[in-house]
C-alpha cells in the first residue's frame, strides 16, 4: 500500500484526497493542518462573521467523510520540515510521517499592512480564516465605525462582514478606483455605486500614515494630508504570501510560490503542491503568478490528486479565473481583465448601460481573445473562458454569444450561468430549466433553486 501525506485541509488538500480514495480504496491518507477546524467553506467566512450562517452551515466536510474515505486527519499542528531523502514530514511536536507521495496545499496568508502605531492596538482585523471570522465576530458592534483599506475580494468579504454585523464603515482606497488590477474606471465606478448605496462611505487616494491610537483604544487612521478617520476597528489588508517558510534547504523549487508543473509536479520526485501556494511553471507574462481563487485550487487538487495515484492528468487552466460577489452583484474576471498597457482592443457593446449594474468587456491582442470582465450578468463567464483556454480569435466566437453578450434587448440562448452564493464557481444552466427547478452546484455541494431573477432574460 501507497502511503499519501497531504498538508493543508483546504480546498484543494480535501479535492485531492477524494480523488486519490476514488482510484486507489486501499492506501493510507493522512492530512495535516495548522487549523483547528475541518475544511470549511472558505468564501462563506464573511456571512459567518456577521452571523448569518452557522458553525454546521459552513463546516464543508464533516467527520463522517473522513472517517468514509479512511483519512487521519491531524488538526492543529503544522509541518516544520519536508525530508525528500528520508521522504517523510515532521510536526512542531517532533512526531514524523512518512510518505510515497506528498502534497503541498498550505495556501496562503493574509498579511497586515505595517503602518506606524499598528503594534500598540489588538483592534486590527482580517478575515482570511475561520479563527479570524470568529475573533471578529467578538470584535463587531452595532452602530460602532470601521476603516477598511485595501483592495480585492478578501477586502469586499470584510466589508460585507462589518456592514453584516451593524457596523458603520468607511472604505479607504489608495488608489482613484477600486480593485485597479481587474477593473477599468466604468467598472469600479460601477462597484463603487454599489457600495455606497449599502452606507459604505468611500474615500480615494487615500493614503494611510499611522494608526492612532489612545489608551491602547484604536481611535482612527490618520491619512497623509492630516485628516483623521475616526474609527473603532481597522482592517489593514496588505499582500498575500504563499505558507513556505519550512520548505527552505530541501530542493523544493520555490520563487512567488511552489513552482509545479502542468502535472502540479515540483521540482522533487513524488512532491506534488496545488492551490494558492502554486506558482505555474507557464504562465503568459501579462498574468499573476498567483491567483488565489477556490475554483482553481479545486482543480488543481483534482489534477494532484489524480497524479498522486499514477494518472497523467493535466492542468490547463492558465487563464485567471475570477468569480465572486461584491455587494450583492456578480463578477467576474477572466484572463487580461484590465490591460496594462496600449498593445490591446477593447470590446464592450453598449456598455456601460446606466441604467443597469451589468457590464461586460472582451479583451482581444492581435485579434486573440485574452481577457473578459462581466458585471452583474455573468451567463456567457463559462463560455467566454472557455474560448480563452483554447485561444480563439474574435472571428471563431460564436455569433450568437457576442450578441447576447453586447445587445441588451438580445434574449438568453443556451450560454447561461450564474455564479454560486457558496463558493463562487460559476455554474451553467440549462435553456429548459423552469421556476423552481434546483442546480446542484459541482464544487460544494450546494442546490441551488432556479427564481424568476435567473430566468429574466429567457
Amino acid at each position: 500500500m501507497d502511503r499519501y501525506v497531504i498538508v493543508g485541509n483546504g480546498v484543494a488538500g480535501v479535492k485531492a484526497a477524494e480523488v486519490i480514495r476514488q482510484r486507489d480504496p486501499r492506501s493510507s491518507i493522512t492530512m495535516i493542518s495548522n487549523e483547528k477546524y475541518p475544511f470549511y467553506f472558505r468564501p462563506q467566512l464573511a456571512s459567518y462573521a456577521a452571523g448569518k450562517i452557522t458553525d454546521a452551515q459552513i463546516t464543508a466536510r464533516k467527520e463522517a467523510f473522513y472517517q468514509r474515505n479512511k483519512i487521519e486527519l491531524i488538526i492543529g499542528k503544522s509541518v516544520t520540515k519536508v525530508s525528500p531523502g528520508e521522504r517523510q514530514v515532521t510536526l512542531g511536536d517532533g512526531s514524523a510521517f512518512p510518505y510515497d507521495a506528498l502534497l503541498l496545499a498550505t495556501g496562503c496568508s493574509l498579511q497586515t499592512l505595517d503602518f506606524p502605531g499598528a503594534d500598540k492596538t489588538d483592534d486590527i482585523v482580517k478575515l482570511m480564516t475561520l479563527e479570524d471570522a470568529k475573533r471578529l465576530r467578538q470584535k463587531m458592534k452595532a452602530g460602532k465605525r470601521a476603516a477598511v483599506v485595501g483592495d480585492g475580494f478578501l477586502t469586499t468579504a470584510l466589508i460585507d462582514a462589518l456592514l453584516g454585523g451593524g457596523m458603520e464603515v468607511v472604505y479607504l482606497i489608495p488608489e482613484d478606483r477600486f480593485w485597479p488590477d481587474v477593473m477599468d474606471a466604468d467598472a469600479s465606478r460601477i462597484m463603487e455605486v454599489r457600495i455606497q448605496e449599502r452606507g459604505v462611505e468611500v474615500v480615494k487616494n487615500a493614503q494611510v500614515k499611522e494608526v492612532v491610537v489612545k489608551g491602547g483604544v484604536m481611535a482612527g487612521l490618520r491619512l497623509t494630508d492630516g485628516k483623521l478617520v475616526r474609527c473603532e476597528l481597522a482592517g489593514l489588508k496588505g499582500a498575500m504570501r504563499p505558507n513556505v517558510a519550512f520548505l527552505e534547504g530541501n530542493g523544493v523549487r520555490v520563487e512567488s510560490g511552489i513552482v509545479v508543473d502542468e502535472r502540479m509536479r515540483t521540482s522533487v520526485k513524488d512532491v506534488y503542491a496545488a492551490g494558492d501556494v502554486v506558482q505555474l511553471a507557464e504562465m503568459p507574462p501579462e498574468l499573476p503568478l498567483i491567483n488565489v481563487r477556490w475554483l482553481k485550487a479545486w482543480r488543481q487538487g483534482q489534477v494532484a490528486g489524480a497524479n498522486m495515484a499514477g494518472d497523467k492528468m493535466e492542468y490547463e487552466e492558465y487563464a485567471c479565473f475570477s468569480s465572486t460577489q461584491v455587494a450583492g452583484v456578480d463578477l467576474v474576471a477572466i484572463g487580461v481583465s484590465n490591460p496594462p498597457d496600449g498593445g490591446y482592443k477593447i470590446m464592450r457593446g453598449e456598455y456601460p448601460h446606466p441604467e443597469l449594474d451589468i457590464y461586460k468587456k472582451l479583451v482581444l491582442k492581435d485579434d486573440r481573445v485574452v481577457g473578459a470582465l462581466l458585471i452583474g450578468d455573468v451567463a456567457e463567464a463559462s463560455e467566454v473562458h472557455r474560448a480563452i483556454r483554447q485561444g480563439k480569435k474574435i472571428d471563431e466566437m460564436d455569433e450568437t454569444l457576442l450578441r447576447q453578450m453586447f445587445d441588451l434587448s438580445f434574449p438568453l440562448t443556451r450560454y447561461q450561468g450564474i455564479v454560486c452564493p457558496v463558493c463562487k464557481l460559476v455554474m451553467s444552466i440549462s435553456p429548459d430549466m423552469k421556476l423552481g427547478d434546483t442546480i446542484t452546484c459541482p464544487s460544494c455541494g450546494i442546490e441551488i433553486k432556479i427564481t424568476r431573477e435567473l430566468l429574466a432574460r429567457k
